[in-house]
């Protein structure tokens, strides 16, 4: 049995979800902010020394002292007439759209106190965006090791399709009719918010697939000064234990 994510704990706002505080942080010198060179990298780049260091000492001088809790895109709004596969692809950009940098960095406004903090650092938002992900994906994964995260992911694809032609039937049986029985529609209904949960589910894990050991065995050595900005992964409960069986209804029953 795997944890599976709640649609509005995929990361990054995952392992960030401690906010970032009231903006009480007194603006800082330029005499005293040392200057960090990032770059925009995917979560497979291994994490450097060097890079962990720049995010613990550009947090202290963030709002709080806590890293920006990103600001999530807005969700698609798609027609009841919209084809299913159509709303898989809609809802599947809009999870991996969280998780991109650019729109990370978006969530801090030109000329909000984050976007202050990080010029006078010497830091573009997105810089930082991409590397508070890369530490957050980093740090969650720690937790599923021992989990074989290729194997879950086919398999949610294989029930995320087993859904959508669920969909799609009751679709075409409904055109069929004058008068659609109201628990057809429950049950597109409750089988469309599983999809959504899958899809999530399988980009969290393809996100932790991609994260290096290299990349643990960094966060590791700096595990006491992170674990005052990230919270615990048991803690922060993000996960909820569900039979895999009930994320996917069976079945279609005609109409009595």
């Amino acid at each position: 049995m795997l944890r599976s994510i709640a649609v509005h704990l995929l990361l990054p706002a995952l392992a960030l979800a401690a906010g970032c505080g009231q903006d009480t942080s007194p603006p800082s010198k330029a005499t005293e902010r040392p200057q960090f060179v990032l770059q925009v990298q995917p979560v497979s780049n291994p994490l450097t020394t060097a890079e962990v260091t720049a995010f613990l000492e550009i947090v202290q001088r963030l709002p709080g002292g806590q890293p920006p809790e990103p600001t999530l895109p807005p969700v698609p709004e798609l027609s009841g007439e919209t084809p299913p596969r159509d709303r898989l692809a809609a809802w599947r950009g809009h999870i991996r759209r969280q998780l991109d940098p650019e729109q990370i960095a978006q969530s801090w406004k030109h000329g909000s106190r984050v976007h202050q903090v990080l010029s006078e650092q010497g830091v573009e938002p997105v810089a930082f965006a991409s590397l508070m992900s890369r530490i957050s994906a980093t740090w969650v994964s720690a937790s599923l090791t021992a989990t074989d995260l290729a194997k879950e992911a086919r398999s949610a694809e294989n029930r995320i399709e087993l859904a959508i032609r669920q969909i799609e039937e009751i679709d075409r049986r409904s055109r069929t009719l004058r008068e659609i029985p109201p628990h057809w529609a429950t049950r597109r209904d409750a089988t469309w918010a599983s999809v959504q949960e899958l899809v999530s589910l399988v980009e969290f894990l393809r996100l932790m697939q991609s994260v290096p050991n290299a990349s643990r065995e960094e966060i590791q050595a700096r595990r006491p000064a992170l674990a005052k900005l990230l919270p615990s992964v048991d803690e922060s409960n993000p996960f909820e234990l569900r039979d895999e069986r009930r994320i996917v209804p069976t079945g279609f029953e005609e109409p009595q």
